[in-house]
């Protein structure tokens, strides 16, 4: 059966969506985008949504984890669209990295399964990371995957297992670079130690980068929903130009109004204090901002992404481009008090 459309518009108005980490940075952000576009949406919470999402028409939460079988089964119930964001991006150790971003996806794809949604479409949101980095020129989808990190290896397996169904789900990958906007703390320190006037050097400041701000991501990310393409696929989404190090420090201070005075140091010293980091998550069962995983990604010269085919096939746009969007996120910050 055909599903309904607006007569005048012809828009899908059942549009039933099941999301995951929809109180992580991401998450938060796609649940607006989706509301925004007529989404009915349930929410996978651990904890209560902000009250900012609590306000919106037709957004309901489902308290459990990826781990709640009976949570899992009545969100996905009936549903046209999951968009699976949930995951850990720091852990103590790789088996905690399986446990949440591999067997969690599982329950989330057996959950689809067994209650035999009427699903569209299933949007994993992997990472560049479980591609690895790039060797001298962008990455390409079409390239070896060859994680160097646990939390790559994880996502990369999680991947591997929504292959595994392929005949039974209508699936597609996205794996978006390092991604920045408002309301994200992965950057933050950075900018904390340029309001000290410091900047810290982490690898080499010719080393390349892409970036992905997230609101364009989850145009992307709803666009993807519908898109016609083949089952399965796989796309980069980061920014169409890539950036040296160098050129986003030099952005950053300059958003700062600061001339930061510059600390380096070794290799040695950064390797030491991941494995220290390391082992401080390991004994207080938390995650650092510095660990073993977070150096080996800094150090390593080349984090470059081509996104032609999420531009030709997705119509992917670059709506927040780092100059101008550096600046409304340390505004961001100032209005919000975290700098």
């Amino acid at each position: 059966m055909a599903e309904p459309t607006d007569l005048q518009s012809g828009v899908e108005r059942n549009k039933l969506a099941f999301v995951t980490g929809a109180t992580g940075f991401v998450g938060q952000h796609l649940v607006v985008e989706l509301q925004a576009q007529g989404y009915q949406i349930r929410c996978l919470v651990r904890r209560d949504l902000p009250p900012e999402l609590t306000k919106l028409d037709g957004v309901t939460e489902i308290k459990g984890d990826l781990h709640n079988l009976d949570a899992l089964r009545e969100g996905v119930t009936g549903v046209r669209y999951v968009f699976h964001v949930a995951g850990v991006i720091g852990a103590s150790n790789e088996a905690t990295y399986h446990l949440h971003n591999v067997i969690g996806t599982k329950n989330v794809v057996d959950a689809v399964l067994e209650v035999n949604a009427p699903l569209k479409r299933f949007i994993f949101v992997s990472s560049q990371a479980a591609a690895g980095p790039s060797d001298g020129k962008p990455r390409k989808e079409a390239d070896e995957s060859l994680p160097i990190t646990p939390y790559g290896r994880s996502k990369l397996e999680a991947e591997e297992y929504l292959a595994s169904q392929a005949d039974r789900l209508s699936y597609l990958v996205l794996r978006p670079s390092a991604i920045f906007g408002p309301g994200d703390k992965e950057f933050l320190p950075i900018f904390k130690l340029l309001k000290r006037k410091y900047l810290i050097q982490l690898g080499s400041v010719d080393r390349v980068i892409s970036l992905c701000h997230v609101s364009d991501l989850v145009i992307l990310m709803a666009r993807s929903a519908v898109a016609e393409v083949p089952n399965g696929s796989t796309f980069f989404v980061a920014e169409q130009t890539p950036y040296r190090w160098s050129e986003f420090e030099r952005l950053a201070a300059l958003a700062m109004q600061v001339e930061p005075r510059r600390i380096q140091f070794g290799q040695k010293i950064f390797k030491l204090a991941g494995r220290i980091g390391q082992l401080i998550s390991r004994l207080s069962n938390r995650t650092v901002l510095i660990n073993s995983t977070r150096i080996d990604e800094f150090l390593h010269p080349d984090w470059s992404l081509d996104v032609s085919k999420a531009t030709h096939e997705l119509q992917h746009e670059t709506l927040h481009p780092l100059p101008t969007a550096i600046y409304e996120l340390v505004s961001w910050y100032r209005h919000h008090n975290w700098l």
